[in-house]
């Protein structure tokens, strides 16, 4: 479990109809899912900067869903960095598997 404070209020969390919970505005600058009925971390990946942003989901031509989010500072408390993040689901199973870095 993420420890308490961990989360700053920049930005809020979604949900996925797949039971998936993403969240990237956290103090260490890290992108995270969780399982929707258990509360438990699933996946976690450091961002280049702060995710000071809601992520975003869609479906892309291939079948799968990715998650977008864009990180980003000035280098002071979160960092340096003018970056979109995505990341892909699985195919069909998206919470037996981690989701991969897709690089743009």
């Amino acid at each position: 479990m993420v420890p308490q404070g961990l989360f700053d209020a920049s930005a809020e969390p979604i949900t996925t109809a797949g039971g998936l919970v993403f969240i990237g505005a956290t103090l260490d600058a890290g992108c995270r899912a969780f399982d929707v009925q258990t509360g438990r971390e699933l996946w976690k990946h450091r961002l280049p900067a702060g995710g000071k942003a809601t992520p975003m989901t869609y479906p892309g031509a291939d079948g799968r869903q990715y998650v977008v989010i864009s990180a980003g500072g000035d280098g002071k408390s979160w960092g340096k960095a003018d970056s979109i993040m995505a990341f892909a689901l699985p195919k069909g199973q998206p919470r037996e598997h981690s989701c991969r870095e897709d690089s743009w």
